[in-house]
């Protein structure tokens, strides 16, 4: 059953199976027009998660928004900064782990909050 009075609805889109299982439920019962599935690209993940979350969503008619965070070190190293929001459309876009000046891995960001 459709629900016609549901505007948009933003799902997190991690590429793995719990979170396809939902969209693939929110597809069924609202529809991809009302969708925006919203992937958080870490270096961590697999390189091939951006084109599989998008050919997913591609294939259910669901928009991608593929973002990632790039923080930058602060004061003796324990604190960041954020410095921009990504939009990802390809893993080139991708700030690997590791670029110097920059945080981009969710394991290095942990390390230091």
């Amino acid at each position: 059953m459709k629900h016609p009075s549901v505007g948009k609805i933003i799902v997190s889109l991690s590429g793995g199976k719990d979170s396809t299982a939902m969209l693939l439920h929110l597809v069924e019962h609202y529809g991809p027009e009302r969708l925006i599935a919203h992937y958080q690209v870490i270096p961590a993940d697999w390189p091939e998660t951006l084109s599989y979350n998008q050919q997913l969503c591609a294939h259910l008619g669901v928009q991608l928004a593929a973002q990632q965070i790039v923080y930058e070190p602060v004061g003796d190293g324990t604190g960041v900064r954020t410095l921009e929001v990504r939009d990802i459309r390809q893993q080139s876009d991708v700030v690997p782990w590791g670029t110097p000046g920059r945080i981009a891995d969710i394991t290095d960001l942990a390390v230091r909050l």
